[in-house]
């Protein structure tokens, strides 16, 4: 299984802060909405019959607890934040990380990750 729905829909409004001066650069991105979706039922092996097969013998038996994939429907309110910093060690040498989080019902993600950039000619 992997998120895939028949319908979807995300209504947000998007927030931008931005700092820069000589040394460093800073921004802040964030969003709040509305998200719902619908994700409908799905056999568990969609290209092998088989295997589904086997899946409702085993759910039938009750050595399963189900053959496929339930339907999903679900809406509420969603957010993400992202937050960078680079701070300039020379005019053409960057430190910098950037650290995120994004949630919906059950899905929660975050990111992190810290990086050094160099411009190469002018």
């Amino acid at each position: 299984g992997y998120f895939s729905p028949q319908n979807y829909l995300i209504a947000a409004i998007p927030f931008t802060y931005k700092l820069r001066n000589d040394k460093y650069d800073i921004a802040v991105d964030a969003s709040l909405g509305y998200q719902t979706y619908v994700n409908d039922e799905a056999d568990f092996f969609p290209c092998h019959d088989d295997l589904n097969k086997l899946a409702q013998t085993l759910n039938q038996s009750g050595l399963l607890k189900r053959a496929k994939y339930e339907r999903e429907d679900e809406s509420g309110v969603g957010g993400s934040i992202k937050a960078n910093l680079d701070y300039y060690l020379l005019d053409d040498l960057v430190l910098g990380g950037q650290i995120g989080y994004s949630t919906f019902g059950e899905y929660k993600e975050m990111s992190e990750m810290l990086y050094i950039k160099s411009v190469l000619g002018e």
